[in-house]
């Protein structure tokens, strides 16, 4: 992947995860933000769970299991790694800083998402393991719980931090009305609103410029 892919992909995770948490909000979950940090509402974090592999060869391994509304953003957002803060019940999220071409699109710097943990018990399972894998699960007609093996959401180192230790090393806040601009520009971005297990990235109308410069710059 060259860096207009990733910078392409890493946008469109950002429109996704805006969206996403502003109609949380407007469902009566706000979210804080402090820095660099985003911290979601505690009670989103329903929507994800942490489950133990039934690895049959090998040493059975926790993994971070995601519903598909919120896979599609933390797929294609560019993660650089997981936080965990000493006393802290909350695991970070840190994304890449990604660099624009110095024209037309600007730097983005990293960020960080923050997801309350509801039990002492998990983060002390998270603090013994050194990456955490995604993976998406949903429920059948049945309720049954199904997880897709197959796809790996993300795949990402775990780092410890000291309480006030900072876990976003950047002296650039993140605009996100900027990036807001971009989209209403033409550069949505590409990723898949159809209900299809994890979906497929595909072009959204609006970005055929972008989508030529592209594939002009591709290796």
């Amino acid at each position: 992947m060259n860096n207009l892919e990733q910078y392409v992909e890493h946008c469109a995770g950002i429109y996704s995860f805006l969206s996403w948490m502003e109609k949380e909000s407007e469902n009566g979950l706000p979210y804080q933000i402090s820095n660099q940090i985003i911290y979601l509402n505690p009670l989103l974090s329903r929507y994800f769970a942490l489950g133990i592999s039934d690895a049959k060869k090998s040493k059975k391994k926790p993994f971070l299991a995601v519903q598909a509304s919120e896979a599609e953003w933390m797929y294609l957002i560019k993660w650089n790694n997981i936080a965990l803060r000493e006393n802290d019940d909350t695991l970070y999220f840190i994304s890449k800083t990604i660099f624009g071409d110095q024209e037309e699109y600007p730097d983005i710097p990293g960020f960080a998402i923050g997801l309350k943990v509801d039990t002492k018990e998990k983060i002390e399972i998270l603090s013994e393991i050194e990456h955490l894998v995604g993976r998406q699960y949903f429920k059948d007609d049945t309720d049954e719980l199904h997880i897709n093996f197959h796809k790996t959401l993300f795949r990402l180192p775990i780092k410890r931090y000291a309480k006030e230790q900072v876990i976003v090393e950047t002296d650039t806040i993140l605009d996100y009305s900027q990036i807001l601009t971009m989209k209403e520009q033409g550069m949505q971005g590409m990723y898949s609103e159809k209900p299809e297990f994890l979906g497929d990235i595909a072009q959204i109308e609006g970005t055929e410029d972008l989508l030529k410069k592209w594939k002009e710059n591709k290796v």
